[in-house]
């Protein structure tokens, strides 16, 4: 069964560029998605943000102060999970709805200590 929410996030890509969507997840799983996030977080296990791609990635805090860290599928936790799930499934949608191959699913959390921004930027 295909998510109800995909379609109105695929109209709003194609009329936007980008898409502002409440209740795409169930509060439940955002919650644990939230104190997940905030344990790692307090562990520190989040690295400073970097900029670029491939070899060339650069820590510069006057475009990106937040700190992340990626999440893994295999070690997924049941809420990740559940996350990881949806977006594979939206990647999917979002390939047929637009006719492009996204080959992949990446996802981090982010935390942004207090001052910290992520300046506009295009991907």
């Amino acid at each position: 069964m295909i998510h109800p929410i995909f379609e109105p996030v695929a109209l709003q890509l194609d009329t936007h560029g980008f898409s502002l969507t409440d209740r795409f997840l169930d509060n439940t799983i955002l919650d644990q998605l939230r104190v997940e996030a905030l344990e790692e977080y307090e562990e520190g296990r989040f690295k400073p943000a970097s900029i670029g791609r491939g070899l060339v990635k650069n820590q510069i805090e006057e475009i990106r102060g937040d700190r992340v860290k990626w999440l893994d599928a295999k070690a997924a936790t049941k809420a990740q999970t559940t996350y990881w799930e949806v977006m594979d499934e939206l990647r999917v949608y979002l390939s047929n709805y637009f006719r492009i191959h996204l080959e992949r699913t990446e996802a981090h959390f982010a935390v942004y200590p207090k001052g910290a921004f992520y300046a506009k930027h295009l991907d």
